[in-house]
């Protein structure tokens, strides 16, 4: 395959202000085009060039969350004027990056939660911590709630971000969810995963139960269609350490792999559920963070076999194979327990790493 348009992006980049390159060569940061990025020492817009590979070059900003392979577009931001015949081969890498693997941008709208409290009752903003901690064994107040990405109060969140087509929402169905559920972010700050924690709530229609998880979608036209969530953390690109990714099935159960330390390596971790999303979506939109090559983690609910995930990730159509450098399966064996949603006490981890012939 041609690169040349890679080394002539890296001659490009490494021309501007505060650019900086990773030992590896891969990694390159600079200003970022979409941001305030004023900081006087450093950029915090990261492109991932490897020019020994056929993957696209990537881009994200760890400050504003921007992220997505580099296009024209991206180019005539950074101010880059690059030759008709490596714009060519800059697109047709892009598509056929795409035809593959369907990725899609990662769009971060604009919501954030608020760390004030203006809606609840100190025993129903109680209640909720009390759920939290009793369930994982994460102790909260209402302002630290926005550091792991939840949500304690939906009716103070819509007031927060003046969501003003939210003001004729059905008044009986935001009370249900005040008064019986935890929302969860998602990492494009586009949906809110809400999770009762009276065992009761909101109901299709007479006669249905209640919903235990609601998944609301804060705005339709949002171009990024995936829910999955992540707690905010930082990893550094410029570490020649390789990124450990941490994926379990619910929020809940990668707030306790975090919250308890459980098996935890030394440093750039990151960490994501699914939240009903597939394994290999998620994976695809970590690359796209340039969180590549990864040592992946895989807490598993024990009723999904490994052969069962494993398909999911390492099938020939994922394109994710090459992305990463180990899997580990990770069970809670404790007796009578099926995923990590616990308090430490009711966890005990059992590592499994998979050979790579298993693939």
């Amino acid at each position: 395959m041609n690169v040349d348009f890679k080394r002539f992006l890296i001659t490009e980049l490494s021309r501007m202000p505060f650019y900086h390159v990773s030992p590896n060569g891969i990694s390159h940061t600079v200003k970022c085009p979409y941001c305030d990025d004023d900081s006087p020492k450093h950029g915090h817009f990261g492109i991932k060039i490897d020019v020994e590979s056929d993957e696209p070059i990537l881009y994200h900003c760890f400050r504003c969350n921007a992220g997505g392979m580099v296009t024209k577009q991206t180019l005539d931001d950074l101010h880059i004027d690059m030759p008709n015949d490596l714009l060519s081969q800059l697109t047709h890498s892009n598509k056929v990056y795409a035809k593959k693997n369907a990725v899609t941008d990662i769009s971060i709208m604009p919501f954030e939660i608020p760390t004030i409290n203006n809606s609840l009752s100190p025993s129903l903003l109680q209640a909720k911590s009390e759920y939290i901690a009793n369930r994982i064994g994460l102790k909260l107040q209402y302002a630290e709630g926005a550091a792991y990405r939840i949500v304690f109060s939906f009716k103070d969140f819509i007031d927060y971000n003046k969501i003003d087509y939210l003001i004729d929402i059905d008044v009986k169905y935001l009370k249900y969810i005040e008064e019986n559920y935890v929302g969860f972010l998602s990492l494009n700050k586009n949906f809110i995963i809400f999770r009762s924690f009276t065992n009761k709530g909101f109901s299709k229609g007479k006669g249905s139960s209640y919903l235990r998880y609601i998944k609301y979608v804060l705005d339709d036209k949002c171009p990024d269609k995936n829910n999955f969530f992540t707690i905010p953390t930082t990893f550094d690109i410029m570490s020649p350490d390789i990124v450990n990714v941490h994926i379990s099935e619910g929020p809940f159960d990668i707030l306790s792999v975090m919250a308890n330390d459980i098996f935890i390596p030394d440093s750039n971790n990151l960490f994501f559920a699914v939240c009903g999303f597939g394994y290999a979506s998620v994976l695809k939109n970590i690359v796209k963070l340039g969180a590549c090559p990864m040592n992946l983690f895989i807490y598993a609910d024990n009723d999904k076999t490994d052969s069962e995930i494993i398909r999911q990730i390492m099938n020939k159509k994922s394109g994710l194979r090459h992305y990463i450098k180990s899997l580990t399966m990770v069970r809670n064996a404790y007796p009578g327990e099926k995923d990590f949603g616990v308090t430490k006490d009711r966890i005990t981890p059992s590592s499994k790493v998979m050979r790579k012939e298993k693939w």
